[in-house]
């Protein structure tokens, strides 16, 4: 692994082009229950079990239509409810307009918003609760869908489907090469390598052969530009080859993958008695990049400050990122 300055440098990166692609607003799914039974509609729109499977759409705000364009709402119906164990209370209650919680789907009807379909198990949920019915219709063994329970006699379960699930993509795998092509030309190795801790502010560890980075570790580099590199152009570069590849260097990510680390300019670089206190000002921030064994990264291009020593840092990004390195002078793989 090596941290360097590149000069000077042509670099042209052919890599796969991700392609924007202008995605329906909604997703397609299909639901089943709790057993594996689909869910599919009568020809007014009703969702029942115990049919063909139907096609739902589902929309970014939380909405759900039919393959007809139809909008799938809960239903509101007003009293009295003609159920057989609830004709008493019918009769002496007054006229509500309480709701059912049908899931149907009507012409001309808006979607019910607050509908949702988790990552892990694709469950479908409404305003966060994933608990529905299916209430018997005494029709050839189908049973209507509900979020509230009309009838003693109604089953509890849960919906899901095997798409529209809002999971994050996996992580790359490594390349079996690194995807920066560094043109041959002079290569400038750190001088100085300096930790520094705020755990141990006034402390100056030198310099070192192997940085440790972490919530806690920052390293600083120092680069000596030759006065041979006036009017070229000079690449900050970060390789990272598999733990395979390399002969004489090894590195840890303490566990993990991966690590978030920020590079940044320093307005002066360090020197042998730096420490956390008297660490140079910041200069130019050039934010945090995910890096991943078996890949390189051009940080920063620009102008070659011929004859200059100029200074960078390299810091964890976020509170779990670590990586312990051997700063190597072999060629990269």
């Amino acid at each position: 692994m090596k941290m360097k300055l590149l000069l000077p440098t042509l670099i042209l990166a052919l890599r796969g082009a991700q392609a924007l692609v202008a995605r329906d607003a909604s997703c397609a799914f299909q639901l089943t229950t709790t057993s594996g039974i689909p869910l599919g509609q009568l020809d007014d729109g009703q969702v029942r079990t115990n049919l063909p499977p139907a096609t739902f759409y589902l929309s970014s705000t939380g909405g759900i239509t039919d393959a007809q364009g139809r909008g799938c709402i809960l239903t509101r119906t007003p009293f009295p409810l003609f159920l057989l164990h609830s004709i008493h209370t019918a009769l002496t209650s007054p006229p509500s307009t309480a709701q059912t919680s049908q899931f149907q789907c009507d012409d001309g009807a808006s979607p019910t918003p607050g509908f949702s379909i988790s990552c892990d198990a694709g469950t479908l949920s409404h305003d966060g609760t994933s608990s529905f019915f299916a209430c018997a219709t005494g029709a050839d063994a189908t049973a209507n869908i509900y979020t509230t329970s009309i009838d003693p006699v109604c089953t509890p379960l849960t919906l899901s489907t095997t798409t529209c699930r809002p999971c994050p993509p996996p992580p790359p795998a490594p390349p079996s090469s690194c995807p920066l092509t560094l043109s041959n030309g002079a290569f400038e190795f750190p001088h100085l390598i300096v930790p520094i801790s705020p755990l141990s502010p006034t402390t100056a560890y030198g310099t070192v052969f192997a940085p440790s980075i972490s919530p806690t570790r920052t390293a600083l580099f120092a680069f000596d530009i030759p006065p041979t590199a006036a009017g070229k152009t000079c690449t900050l570069v970060f390789l990272f080859p598999l733990q395979s590849a390399l002969r004489t260097s090894s590195f840890s990510l303490g566990g993990a993958a991966s690590a978030l680390l920020a590079f940044a300019r320093l307005a002066a670089p360090p020197d042998l008695g730096t420490t956390f206190a008297t660490r140079p000002a910041p200069g130019a921030d050039y934010g945090a990049v995910r890096v991943v064994p078996g890949n390189a990264y051009g940080v920063v291009s620009g102008a070659c400050e011929a004859g200059a020593r100029v200074g960078y840092s390299l810091a964890a990004a976020d509170a779990e990122s670590e990586l312990t390195y051997f700063q190597d002078w072999n060629p990269a793989p």
